[in-house]
């Protein structure tokens, strides 16, 4: 399993919503197969293009802005989960 990978895909795919939705896709399979329980994933798109309700309910994400970037650390909901 994965500890961490950063995820920097084209601007142009995500600012497209057909692209974006395969992007987001992509990142929940990539969390659910191949990341650790306690991995995380850093996307970075471009400012205010996602909020959390675009993001799987499988997955927990933190956003920092940097200008006109976004940074998502983006983990399994599996690591919060005690049982």
């Amino acid at each position: 399993p994965l500890d961490l990978v950063f995820f920097d895909p084209p601007y142009a795919l995500v600012q497209e919503p057909g692209g974006r939705r395969l992007v987001l896709d992509t990142l929940a399979e990539l969390v659910e197969r191949s990341l650790a329980t306690d991995g995380v994933v850093v996307l970075h798109v471009p400012r205010n293009l996602l909020d959390e309700r675009a993001f799987a309910p499988t997955l927990t994400v933190r956003r920092r802005v940097y200008g006109t970037n976004a940074i998502w650390y983006v983990g399994s909901a599996r690591a919060e989960d005690p049982a």
